[in-house]
């Protein structure tokens, strides 16, 4: 897992391998998976809400409060929206 440095925080930038995988991110961080699978799953369930997927410029963003997870090349919001694992 690479790091990159941007103008306003740390971002965990992930090329992830194919097929089934699983992204269990912490809340409060910031992460860019560089590459989208319908597979893939993207586990929250530690934040403590469910958040926000909305979609712009080639990637998909799942955001609560300053925790990010952008997608890139993911076809839609809808379609992320469903690999989400949120809490209840």
């Amino acid at each position: 897992m690479a790091t990159t440095r941007c103008t306003w925080a740390r971002v965990n930038v992930i090329n992830p391998g194919s097929g089934a995988v699983r992204f269990i991110a912490a809340y409060g961080g910031a992460h860019q998976i560089e590459a989208w699978a319908a597979e893939q799953i993207y586990d929250v369930s530690s934040w403590p809400a469910r958040p926000s997927v909305s979609a712009a410029d080639g990637a998909v963003t799942i955001r609560l409060g300053l925790s990010v997870i952008r997608i890139k090349g993911a076809p839609s919001a809808e379609a992320v929206e469903t690999q989400i694992v949120a809490p209840e």
